[in-house]
């Protein structure tokens, strides 16, 4: 089965340890003979491809200057304008990868806003579990 996670809080690195559990379930996945691609957003640095069973695949969004989403006040023009750009381009994304790579099943970290993608991707185009 080929697998999307869709998450906002992937690491760019091994050094940040709030990977752990998607790392735990990527091995898991794996080593049931699943393919797992994960999606989420682009954040500025360098990135490590530091998961071994894993492809990541970062989709540019309009950062914010603090490179993440939950520094976001939709109170502000150009913060509103990095939210709606994080929606459009995941939903875009998740389209293309759902398509090209034949995704089986999308599993989301967090409703908002990897759910909201799916959500998206669901009501426009073809409905994936």
């Amino acid at each position: 089965m080929n697998i999307c996670i869709c998450t906002s809080s992937f690491p760019r690195n091994r050094n940040v340890i709030y990977h752990r559990f998607v790392e735990e379930a990527i091995n898991m996945l794996h080593d049931n003979g699943h393919s797992v691609i994960v999606l989420t957003q682009d954040r500025r640095g360098m990135k490590e491809m530091f998961l071994p069973h894993a492809e990541v695949i970062w989709f540019p969004w309009r950062m914010n200057k603090d490179d993440g989403l939950g520094a976001l006040s939709l109170k502000k023009p150009g913060d509103l304008l990095s939210a709606i750009s994080y929606v459009k381009n995941g939903t875009r994304y998740l389209h293309r990868i759902i398509c090209d790579k034949h995704i089986d099943l999308v599993i989301c970290l967090w409703v908002l806003p990897a759910g909201l993608n799916v959500y998206l991707h669901n009501l426009f185009f073809k409905k994936i579990p």
